[in-house]
């Protein structure tokens, strides 16, 4: 700072403001010129659980049937609930992910989580031969790496502005009961600000002894 000027900003830290009612700053005087206050905030978003929706990102999951036909209780805007699985049925998982944040994104996390009920058939239908005729691979994801887990699909890469693209997998219904239908999240791995989360839900696989 050159010699006789002033420091002129002040900086405050709060912490825990979020339990105060009321804050109140106090400028007796403010002399020459125009005074400005920049607030900065950080914290963890309080809900009732986990949120849904997104920021910057939007998610769409659906579940779809050896023709492409959208199997029945897969509710778009809240939990779901798939009964019309049977024991052995090959079930095709449909993400598709927009950029909404108006500006490229990079280091990109998918993460989608299975019911105890189904396993992973087969992940990499990007290429022709297992591909089914209805997917449409324009669509879809040329992702930058892939993670298979016997519990999830992670799929990380990054979407232009206002890019749209699909991820299709495979899974088989292998144990008869009910399960509980994990949640689908996708977030920028660097910048939490840019997130998206669809509901999970409940699924029933029915075995032949059931009618």
């Amino acid at each position: 700072m050159p010699p006789g000027v002033k420091r002129s900003d002040r900086t405050w830290e709060l912490p825990r403001a979020g339990e105060y009612g009321k804050l109140t700053v106090a400028v007796p005087s403010k002399g020459e010129g125009k005074l400005w206050l920049i607030l900065v905030s950080e914290g963890v978003r309080e809900t009732d659980g986990a949120p849904y929706g997104g920021e910057g990102l939007k998610l769409e999951r659906r579940w779809l049937d050896a023709q492409g036909n959208e199997l029945p209780g897969g509710a778009a805007g809240g939990p779901s609930s798939l009964s019309n699985v049977k024991l052995g049925d090959l079930v095709y998982v449909e993400l598709t992910l927009h950029n909404t944040s108006g500006e490229r994104m990079s280091n990109i996390a998918l993460v989608d989580r299975i019911p105890a009920g189904w396993e992973i058939e087969n992940p990499r239908l990007g290429r022709s031969d297992a591909r089914p005729e209805w997917v449409d691979a324009d669509r879809l994801w040329e992702a930058d790496h892939l993670d298979l887990r016997d519990d999830r699909l992670e799929v990380f890469g990054e979407l232009k502005q206002a890019e749209i693209r699909q991820v299709v997998y495979a899974v088989r219904a292998v144990t008869a009961g009910s399960f509980q239908l994990p949640t689908a999240e996708a977030e920028a791995m660097y910048d939490p600000r840019s997130w998206a989360r669809v509901h999970g839900g409940t699924v029933e696989v029915k075995g032949p002894w059931t009618k």
